[in-house]
């Protein structure tokens, strides 16, 4: 693939310009037929020392040295240049060029540079991440395929490049201290992003466990914003403390100074030893707990015990990260509020972290079928059309149906799920919800599945002749998919 340099058709051969990096000179052969007329010499995808590569330039008609360069230029290809100018000045220039371009800055100005360069793809084949340390600087070509860049992935990278502990790297986006490089930062339209890297020890708590042993953890400072139930949730990993968190529970210090969970790790001082204490409760909230279809009792809480709180409570006795805890009533999530104002006894706890399961009453089973009469009163988000039909719950508080049970129909043709149940909307507000039984409508359907234990289960041919919604009921028996073919199709 080439370019003219010129834009007519009879530009010459040796002003053409090839893939890959280009240099624009002059030939000073006397000998030559082009003396004194610009050149272009082409040296393609290299790697090197701008000074060093231009040693080796060549004019492409009588093949002697041309010492001198006035332009750089590239061509379908992707180049990283960095350097320094004459100043001490850092120079980071990072080009994706499908046609030709010249490289924008004075050479002159500069006393080192280098390139490297390679083939262009669209959309490029790199991405730029530089990270900067105070002792050294390291760039790292990042695939097209890492669209989100966490820098957790490249935290041993930095370690082994730029000599920065894992647990003591704190990174710094334009000022400002990040935690996730996200796909903006690596994007094709600011294709170089860069780190600087800092250096800060890590924090150990000590805990007193059961009024007896003491147990020191050491957590990654590199984050300020971790609090007390990071570490109490390290904690949990390596002691079972699970109990201490069936009741109203007092974090304090040694000198009687009492936390919170959201108490923030910095500002607790090296020296604290870090007790916990059950305290007496003049009034009491019961509370049962549904998990993985048990119930826990003994749960007791000051009634006045915030939802977000309660969360974490549960988050530590259950192991569960807390972004990743879900309570709820049959058909609620609860969100906000106190346990009084909520006003219920018994709360379902779900973990969202396992994903990949698709959960759904037995419906090869007719004893757990539901024949529901057609009514001319019911809602618009709960009409049943022809076909295969989802039963759900809408989340969307600024829905009409928000917490309403809502019925979205797939109509007919053959489904199919992967872990996920994809492509179900609220009939109002078009949001994505969560589909907690199905049934059928006038229709014919048969299906095929692999359940979470890899049994393969196939259903029977059914029909559905009948003029009621027919569902199957989500309080009965329960069966988890990783797979799921549903073909549904019209009675004719």
């Amino acid at each position: 693939m080439s370019t003219l340099v010129q834009e007519h058709s009879e530009a010459p051969d040796y002003c053409t310009v090839n893939a890959g990096i280009s240099f624009f000179s002059k030939c000073k052969s006397q000998s030559c037929s082009v003396y004194k007329q610009n050149i272009v010499i082409n040296l393609g995808y290299v790697t090197g020392d701008l000074g060093r590569l231009s040693q080796s330039l060549l004019c492409p008609v009588c093949k002697t040295v041309a010492n001198e360069f006035f332009k750089i230029g590239i061509a379908c290809c992707e180049v990283f240049i960095n350097g320094k100018n004459n100043d001490g000045k850092k120079v980071r220039i990072f080009k994706s060029v499908s046609n030709f371009e010249d490289i924008d800055f004075k050479l002159e100005n500069y006393r080192f540079i280098m390139l490297e360069s390679w083939v262009f793809t669209d959309p490029p084949k790199f991405n730029i991440l530089w990270a900067h340390s105070l002792t050294s600087d390291k760039y790292f070509k990042l695939k097209d395929t890492e669209t989100e860049i966490t820098l957790s992935d490249y935290v041993e990278k930095f370690e082994n490049s730029l000599k920065v502990p894992k647990t003591s790297q704190v990174y710094y986006f334009e000022g400002n201290q990040v935690y996730k490089l996200n796909p903006k930062l690596t994007s094709i339209d600011n294709p170089l992003s860069v780190v600087n890297i800092e250096t800060r020890n890590p924090k150990t708590l000590t805990f007193l466990i059961q009024n007896q042993n003491q147990v020191k953890i050491t957590v990654a400072n590199n984050n300020f914003s971790k609090t007390l139930y990071d570490a109490i949730f390290e904690l949990s990993t390596y002691y079972d403390i699970r109990n201490y968190f069936l009741s109203n529970l007092c974090i304090i210090g040694s000198s009687n100074q009492r936390y919170n969970l959201n108490t923030l790790i910095a500002i607790i001082p090296d020296t604290e030893i870090i007790s916990f204490v059950w305290f007496d409760l003049s009034k009491k909230f019961h509370l049962t707990i549904n998990y993985k279809e048990l119930d826990y009792t003994g749960f007791e809480f000051d009634p006045n015990t915030e939802i977000s709180e309660i969360k974490a409570m549960l988050s530590l006795w259950s192991n569960i990260p807390i972004e990743y805890i879900e309570i709820s009533l049959t058909y609620c999530v609860i969100e906000n509020g106190t346990l009084n104002s909520n006003n219920f006894e018994l709360i379902i706890l779900k973990d969202l972290s396992i994903g990949g399961i698709m959960t759904l009453p037995f419906f090869d089973n007719a004893s757990n079928i539901i024949h529901c009469e057609n009514s001319e009163n019911a809602p618009i988000f709960r009409i049943v059309k022809e076909g295969l039909n989802w039963k759900s719950v809408c989340r969307n508080k600024k829905c009409s149906a928000n917490n309403q049970i809502v019925i979205s129909n797939s109509g007919f043709g053959i489904k199919e799920y992967n872990k996920n149940i994809t492509g179900v909307q609220c009939p109002v507000c078009s949001k994505k919800v969560n589909p907690e039984s199905l049934g059928f409508y006038k229709c014919r359907q048969i299906f095929l599945g692999t359940t979470l234990d890899r049994k393969i289960i196939k259903g029977n041919p059914t029909v559905y002749e009948n003029d009621k919604f027919n569902y199957f009921s989500e309080e009965n028996a329960k069966r988890e998919w990783l797979r799921l073919k549903i073909q549904v199709e019209k009675i004719i």
